[in-house]
């Protein structure tokens, strides 16, 4: 197993960088995505449309913040760039995820934690790649191993940058989600690109 290094301050540095390139557009998508996940007193059928519309966009926004951070331009109309077995796999995979971490937290808390790291590239790997749910999986976990407390220190990172953006109130936390999405997905490819060299080899 080879190691994959990387500088989570210097993929913030680079995120921060690609953030103020298009400000306006990525405030834009901060806001659309705020507004899908605000809390409302819906019927049950409707909230589980509308849950199912936000996990859609969910997977557009970070195939978006993947190509943007690639160097690739977007642009609104990738918000529906998602075909429907794409979607169809990343919901299977998030809702498997989920309820793995979510049992993880109960045990202790720890394996949570521990979990969450190990399957963070799942959704990317479907989005991105174009990989069955299963195969997501499997891939986030061979591409993680050995590299789980540096993960979760990132985790950890993301988090307390959020925390901040939401103590500045709103702004703060319009600009705080697209710099944490684009400094995950930077990472994010960083493995990706060392498991396309492990495939070739």
């Amino acid at each position: 197993m080879s190691t994959v290094l990387f500088s989570i301050e210097e993929h913030l540095q680079k995120s921060w960088s690609k953030f103020k390139e298009a400000p306006v557009f990525w405030i834009a998508i901060s806001l659309f995505s705020i507004a899908l996940g605000a809390p409302s007193s819906m019927s049950p059928s409707i909230t589980v449309l509308v849950t199912i519309v936000s996990m859609y966009f969910s997977a557009s926004i970070t195939l978006m913040t993947i190509n943007y951070m690639k160097g690739n331009t977007v642009s609104i109309n990738d918000l529906i760039g998602i075909n429907v077995l794409t979607f169809l796999h990343y919901l299977i995979t998030s809702f498997l995820c989920g309820i793995a971490i979510v049992l993880g937290l109960i045990f202790l808390i720890i394996p949570g934690i521990y979990l969450g790291a190990r399957l963070m590239f799942a959704q990317y790997l479907v989005v991105d790649q174009g990989y069955s749910f299963d195969r997501a999986i499997s891939e986030s976990w061979k591409m993680t191993e050995g590299h789980t407390w540096n993960l979760i220190l990132l985790c950890f990172a993301m988090f307390l940058i959020l925390v901040a953006g939401f103590l500045a109130l709103l702004i703060g936390l319009l600009i705080a989600i697209p710099v944490t999405s684009f400094c995950t997905a930077s990472i994010y490819l960083v493995f990706a690109n060392h498991l396309s060299e492990r495939i070739e080899m």
